[in-house]
């Protein structure tokens, strides 16, 4: 028997790798493992979450204990939690689960039409200041600043959040960035927030140096698609993916751990290919960011933001941009 989840130890979810079967292969392939499923890919999916602290029965069946311990598994490794095994949970159970990956391929991920699914926008200046003027007027500065990144506004009806990085980002113990929110019915919502880490070295991140501290990343300005992911850090969170909906996102390595994205860093993580995962949008701490790579914002802060989007449930496009 599996001791329910409240009752027991949490699993640490360590970086762990799994030998995929045919099971697991088949579910990275298209054909998804849910509650009901049974067979010798449940049995895969069973001996991993086992390996990495959990008590499952290792019987082939996907039960409700299976089932609770895979969403919980997600939550905690930053894939879209809907207890369902597909081709991204299977790629966090063959990785690092619940870590900030590095993937020595420079090439980005692409799409089904075969293009790159992420889309950069080189880093130009942008006044940090407001827009003046009533809400339509700053309603349309910042939907020009969106499509000048190479963004859409409003897409499909959901709302749009753009971001705007003070500087060049790095580590920081206050939140000086500036998230905005436009919604189609033209409203503009603007927040205090963190698109940079909270700390400059986390041994939950890779060490792409070999010096043996773990080398924090924030992600790259560009265009994204943002999913629901379920509670974070008390309160509701959303998944960052790129526009073909990776969970690996291009970023950039602090790898001297001094707080700050060099120039020569920057190049050197967009040589290696540097990339991110689990990143989300959560809850940080009340005066500062508390994160390694996610977008943050004071609690009271983020209540207003997940008002703004439309509640725990909502998807919403998000472009990024930098001051310089």
């Amino acid at each position: 028997m599996v001791a329910p989840i409240s009752n027991r130890p949490r699993p640490s979810v360590p970086t762990a790798s799994t030998e995929v079967g045919a099971g697991l292969r088949a579910a990275a392939d298209g054909e998804f493992l849910r509650r009901g499923s049974s067979g010798e890919g449940v049995m895969e999916l069973q001996k991993a979450l086992n390996a990495r602290g959990w008590t499952l029965e290792e019987d082939g069946k996907f039960g409700p204990a299976t089932e609770a311990a895979l969403r919980e598994f997600q939550q905690r490794t930053g894939a879209n939690v809907d207890g369902v095994v597909g081709p991204e949970t299977v790629g966090k159970l063959t990785g690092t689960a619940g870590t900030q990956v590095n993937q020595p391929d420079a090439v980005p991920p692409t799409g089904a039409d075969g293009t790159s699914d992420y889309q950069p926008n080189a880093p130009t200046p942008v006044d940090l200041s407001p827009p003046s003027g009533d809400e339509r007027a700053r309603y349309d500065a910042y939907a020009a600043m969106v499509r000048r990144a190479g963004g859409e506004v409003c897409p499909n009806g959901q709302p749009t959040v753009l971001a705007i990085r003070a500087g060049e980002g790095g580590a920081a113990r206050e939140y000086r960035d500036r998230f905005v929110v436009l919604t189609p019915n033209g409203r503009v919502q603007e927040f205090t927030g963190a698109t940079y880490p909270g700390q400059s070295s986390s041994s939950a991140s890779p060490d792409v140096t070999g010096d043996g501290r773990g080398d924090v990343g924030m992600i790259r300005p560009g265009n994204y698609a943002v999913v629901p992911n379920g509670n974070h850090a008390g309160a509701a969170s959303y998944h960052v993916r790129t526009l073909g909906g990776s969970g690996s996102i291009p970023g950039w390595r602090d790898s001297n751990q001094d707080g700050t994205y060099s120039g020569t860093e920057r190049g050197a993580s967009e040589r290696r290919g540097d990339r991110l995962t689990g990143v989300l949008f959560h809850q940080g701490n009340s005066s500062a960011p508390s994160s390694i790579g996610c977008q943050t914002m004071s609690p009271s802060e983020y209540r207003r933001f997940i008002d703004a989007v439309g509640g725990p449930r909502a998807s919403f496009s998000f472009t990024l941009v930098a001051s310089r």
